[in-house]
């Protein structure tokens, strides 16, 4: 199953140009210019009727990394905002999303950093996180050479999961707000555990992780590779 969602990244994360997709939204009033083009720094506000979150019985309990990468690969990822992320306050981050899903690239610059932190959350099956760091650029260097890769987990936050209308400054207070819900977490790459209330479902989620972590798809990298291109570019745009 794995395999199948790989695949099917590397089909379709192309789809989307990386000259940004229009707004249907309300003409923005902070517009700006990039190398010369207009942008509009207004996000597009997807209507719910064609939102299709999975409704089929889930395998895990928890946010597998297959289904993260599933839901990146139901459609082009369309650039929702720039600025200072939650707990990384010295370099700001880049959001995006489709109809499923926010994807968040926490170290959006125009030089590929030597860390990767890579956010999925989806308003149904929660949240989950990938962090890998090593000497040089991830997107570029073997797994060989990471000195940190882990995956972690979260469920949605009881009575605020997120909104796919989320504007940028939206999606960061919303973050700030599910840490310090704490509801709980499972993790894989530096030990595979979960917090107390979570440990029943370690079990039904680490499988997909502890692939994943011991060889990353081809799929990851041109993802990877993706957000550093549109980075390079969106981290410019008017916050």
């Amino acid at each position: 199953m794995w395999l199948v969602a790989a695949a099917a990244v590397g089909g379709l994360i192309w789809l989307d140009p990386l000259t940004p997709s229009r707004s249907t939204a309300k003409p923005p009033t902070d517009a700006g210019v990039v190398d010369g083009e207009p942008v509009d720094a207004a996000p597009a506000i997807i209507p719910p009727e064609i939102v299709d979150a999975p409704s089929t019985p889930r395998d895990a309990p928890l946010y597998t990394v297959t289904e993260a990468f599933e839901d990146i690969a139901s459609g082009p990822l369309v650039f929702i905002g720039t600025g200072e992320w939650f707990g990384n306050f010295s370099i700001h981050g880049c959001a995006y999303r489709n109809r499923r899903v926010i994807v968040v690239y926490q170290y959006c610059t125009v030089r590929e950093q030597p860390a990767l932190g890579l956010t999925v959350i989806s308003p149904s099956r929660g949240h989950l996180n990938i962090y890998a760091e090593g000497e040089t650029p991830i997107s570029t260097s073997p797994r060989t050479a990471w000195n940190t890769f882990r995956v972690e987990t979260e469920p949605t936050t009881p009575g605020e999961p997120a909104s796919l209308d989320f504007t940028y400054p939206d999606l960061r207070a919303w973050d700030e707000r599910r840490y310090n819900a704490h509801v709980g977490a499972c993790w894989s790459g530096e030990g595979d555990r979960c917090s107390t209330s979570l440990e029943a479902s370690l079990e039904a989620w680490l499988p997909s992780a502890k692939e994943f972590l011991a060889a990353p798809p081809d799929a990851f990298y041109r993802l990877v590779k993706d957000l550093h291109a549109r980075g390079a570019r969106d981290s410019r745009r008017a916050k």
